[in-house]
């Protein structure tokens, strides 16, 4: 009797275990078998994403300069003023420096920081522009430090990245309009 109980019992496991691993796959399974996609190309990874989202706008001794067009906004309640982000990867070795001092508890062991994300925001036709949003980042992607404030703007100083990236926006806000 005892060896019944025993063959019953494994049954029993058996069954449960393979009732278990078909609702695992079937939860694996895509939500609907016909989408799907055939493509030559591999898709791209994470990295490669983050990369392509970021246009080349400038680049000086301090830093290499992009911005996210796919992030430009008009605002909804004052048509003058557009926001856009930004990206400065710094080169300065002495800014460089500066914030690896600042920031060390923050940064592992063979990190360093290494760029900031900005959004920046812009009154077109006052020429001002502002900052509200400033994260800055280590070049392994660790937030070091985030700062958001209310938007005091000032004028766009010349020949500076903020004077190229209101180029941008405004040449954004023109292609919006037509």
């Amino acid at each position: 009797m005892k060896v019944g109980k025993w063959v019953a019992l494994s049954i029993a496991l058996c069954m449960f275990h393979a009732g278990a691993a078909q609702a695992a796959e079937e939860e694996k399974a895509p939500p609907n078998p016909m989408q799907w996609e055939i493509s030559v190309q591999p898709k791209p990874t994470a990295a490669e994403l983050e990369a392509m989202r970021w246009s080349s706008v400038m680049e000086n001794d301090t830093a290499v300069y992009e911005c996210d067009v796919k992030s430009f906004q008009p605002d909804k309640t004052d048509t003058d003023r557009v926001e856009i982000m930004v990206k400065a990867t710094y080169k300065d070795r002495k800014i460089l420096d500066a914030l690896n001092r600042r920031y060390r508890d923050r940064l592992g062991k063979k990190d360093v920081a290494g760029y900031s994300e900005m959004q920046i925001a812009f009154h077109l036709h006052d020429r001002t522009y502002a900052i509200p949003v400033y994260k800055l980042y280590s070049r392994n992607g660790v937030l070091l430090a985030e700062e958001t404030k209310e938007s005091a703007f000032a004028a766009i100083p010349r020949q500076s990245f903020a004077e190229m990236m209101y180029v941008v926006a405004a040449k954004l806000r023109q292609e919006e309009k037509t």
